[in-house]
């Protein structure tokens, strides 16, 4: 999956603004392993987020973070405050993720 560029949307934005994709486990072949969450290269808009977390409490403030959530998709948040509204963000917006 080295060198892939996986598109998809914003399709849901829940009631803490976080941005749920449409991005799911099947792009990345099942879980990504410890050292590709640590490459992966993700996109919103003119934000980007490097990695991915395993749970809403890592990482800083003020810092959009992703995720895989509980039902297998690809999800943006930022910690104590609204996605949406940080990454100027809503359902229809592109996400890009660089494997």
């Amino acid at each position: 999956m080295e060198g892939t560029r996986v598109r998809g949307q914003i399709v849901y934005v829940d009631r803490f603004g976080n941005l749920i994709s449409n991005i799911g486990l099947a792009q990345f072949g099942g879980m990504p392993s410890d050292p590709m969450r640590d490459r992966l290269h993700i996109r919103v808009g003119a934000h980007h987020i490097h990695g991915l977390v395993t749970s809403y409490s890592e990482g800083g403030s003020g810092v959009p973070h992703a995720l895989i959530n509980s039902n297998g998709l690809l999800e943006v948040f930022v910690k104590k405050q609204r996605a949406d509204d940080f990454l100027r963000a809503a359902v229809g917006a592109t996400i890009d993720v660089d494997c």
